[in-house]
C-alpha cells in the first residue's frame, strides 16, 4: 500500500514564480517537499546539476512537480538516470511547460517517461501553445491536459487544488 506521507514531492520552478504562486501554496502544504529554482538566465547544465543536488537529499520515493523553463531542465536530468532512479519516480506534472527546440538530439525530445506524466496547459493558452504541448507530450508519453479552472499557472491562483487532485490520482491510480 502506497503511504501519500512519505513520498517528497519534488518541485521544480522556473524562477519566475510570484510570491502567491500555486508551488508556494504546494511547498507550503505538502509535508515533504524539496524546493528547486532553475532559472531561465542559468546554463542548462546548471540546472541539470543542481536538480541532482537536490534529488541526493530525498530518500526513498518522490514524485515531480515542475513548471515552466524547469520542465525541460528536469527531462534532461532523467534523460541520464539510471532504471533505480526511475523505481523511485511515482510521477510527473509538467505544468506550463515552456517550448524548446525541436531538435531531436536533445534529451528532453528523446525521453520516454518511466512513470505515469502529465503535460497540463492553462485553459486561455494560445492554439500553438497548447499543440505544440500535445505534440510533446505524445513524443515523451505523457498524459497532455488542460487545466479546468484556471485561466492561467502563472496566475494568483491559489492552491491550484485541481493541480494537487491531479496529483493525488496519479500517485493513487
Amino acid at each position: 500500500m502506497l503511504d501519500l506521507e512519505d513520498i517528497c514531492l519534488l518541485i521544480i520552478e522556473d524562477g519566475s514564480e510570484h510570491q502567491n504562486h500555486w508551488l508556494n501554496h504546494w511547498a507550503y502544504g505538502y509535508p515533504v517537499h524539496l524546493r528547486i529554482s532553475t532559472p531561465k538566465d542559468r546554463q542548462p547544465e546548471h540546472n541539470v546539476s543542481a536538480i541532482d543536488e537536490t534529488v541526493k537529499n530525498i530518500v526513498g520515493n518522490f514524485f515531480v512537480v515542475a513548471h515552466g523553463n524547469a520542465c525541460p531542465a528536469f527531462l534532461q536530468w532523467l534523460f541520464d538516470k539510471d532504471i533505480q532512479m526511475h523505481r523511485h519516480l511515482l510521477g510527473v506534472i509538467l505544468a506550463n511547460p515552456c517550448n524548446w527546440s525541436n531538435d531531436e538530439s536533445l534529451p528532453e525530445n528523446r525521453i520516454v517517461m518511466p512513470c505515469k506524466t502529465a503535460m497540463v496547459n492553462a485553459s486561455d493558452d494560445n492554439v500553438e501553445v497548447i499543440a505544440w504541448t500535445k505534440n510533446q507530450a505524445q513524443k515523451i508519453h505523457a498524459k497532455h491536459l488542460i487545466s479546468p479552472n484556471t485561466p492561467t499557472l502563472n496566475a494568483p491562483i491559489g492552491g491550484w487544488q485541481w493541480g494537487m487532485r491531479l496529483m493525488q490520482d496519479m500517485l493513487l491510480a
